[in-house]
């Protein structure tokens, strides 16, 4: 199982804990299930090997290049317009 999907498990659970706390107006379960459900909520998983360019002020669908190949030469990317 990844760690999205045990993550969402562990959320399923803490709603269901917090459904039972509040049916049995336990205040003090109450507060700690909402914590633990929104610090559950606040992870963010991201893809380890992606590199989220816009962050560092890339704008990554305003590169402009082409690639061209030819079976006679190396395969070349031009980053036309940079720089």
């Amino acid at each position: 199982m990844d760690l999205k999907s045990q993550i969402e498990t562990a959320k399923d659970a803490v709603s269901k804990a917090l459904i039972t706390a509040l049916e049995n107006k336990d205040t003090s379960a109450i507060s700690n299930l909402m914590s633990c459900y929104n610090n559950l909520n606040n992870i963010k998983i991201t893809d380890p090997f992606k590199i989220d360019l816009g962050k560092y002020g890339i704008a990554t669908n305003n590169i402009p290049c082409s690639y061209y190949s030819s079976a006679n030469s190396d395969d070349v990317i031009s980053f036309t317009g940079l720089g």
